[in-house]
């Protein structure tokens, strides 16, 4: 799956074929602009960011604060290439701050980030990254 424009999130993918996400454009949201279902072991094999990569940006409420790329329990993504923008750019009322990427567990097998994976924040509690498990990080 190739993006050239700008993509909407939520799109299953069945399991069998190789999964490659191409975004060289925009795939944004109010939540989670990539959220992976957790249980359902849904994987994207590779997936090459040039373009952005962006959630929680904009409404109000509690359904707007989420990470960029979510995984949870049995959700995988083999190796993350990113050379362009992972970000999530706001905090919620009590200055809780999202991470670019959130992995709970889930697995992400290697990251190569040559561009920006910031959480949108100045605050101490933002990070482009919160992970409980990543095979390899390369930058």
């Amino acid at each position: 799956m190739n993006t050239s424009g700008t993509a909407l999130p939520g799109i299953g993918l069945p399991r069998f074929l190789e999964q490659r996400l191409a975004n060289s454009g925009t795939i944004s949201a109010q939540n989670a602009a990539i959220y992976f279902q957790p249980g359902f072991n849904a994987r994207i094999d590779t997936l090459i960011n040039s373009g952005t990569i962006q959630g929680g940006i904009n409404g109000s409420g509690l359904s707007t604060f989420a990470s960029a790329i979510e995984l949870g329990p049995g959700n995988s993504i083999g190796t993350i290439i990113n050379s362009g923008t992972i970000d999530h750019s706001v905090c919620d009322a009590g200055g809780t701050c999202y991470a670019a990427i959130s992995n709970t567990g889930g697995s992400i097998g290697t990251i190569t980030n040559q561009g920006n994976l910031t959480s949108g924040n100045a605050g101490n509690s933002a990070h482009g990254i919160t992970n409980s498990i990543t095979g390899t990080t390369g930058n």
